[in-house]
């Protein structure tokens, strides 16, 4: 079970949420590869005020050692309006954000992307789902070799 779900910085709502999406991540089937790391998007939402679209995704390690200190960062093709452009954000899981990470374990990850050009204060998707793909994934890894 994702560590968000025991974090007491987290509001119900977001527990409900993480829960929610952990549930329907149990019940999905998807294929992962062998030392790598995964990331599986559950739910989406547009912020309005902040103009920003939000993906809670799962991250899982599925490597032979913990993820401690790393950074990500992507490309995004997605098309929400001809004139509208996303940028995704990189979040990073640090020591000071998020316990570590062990192989075989998940956690839960808002992914944020800044919508430029957007007039409208509502996105809507069909099914809730964002069509659209990240492309050019980037992990970089922060942690100090010994």
């Amino acid at each position: 079970m994702p560590k968000i779900l025991n974090d007491p910085r987290t509001s119900e709502e977001d527990r409900k949420l993480s829960q929610e999406g952990v549930d329907e991540y149990n019940n999905t089937v998807q294929e992962i590869y062998k030392n790598s790391i995964t990331i599986l998007s559950y739910d989406s939402y547009y912020d309005e005020e902040s103009r920003e679209l939000i993906i809670a995704a799962i991250l899982i390690n599925n490597r032979r050692k913990p993820i401690t200190n790393i950074e990500f960062e992507a490309d995004m093709q997605i098309v929400i309006d001809p004139k509208a452009k996303v940028i995704p954000n990189t979040f990073a899981i640090t020591p000071d954000l998020a316990k570590p990470i062990y192989p075989g374990e998940g956690t839960v990850v808002p992914l944020s992307f800044r919508v430029l050009n957007y007039t409208k204060d509502v996105i809507t998707f069909d099914k809730k789902e964002i069509t659209g793909s990240m492309y050019n994934f980037k992990f970089k890894e922060l942690d100090s070799k010994k």
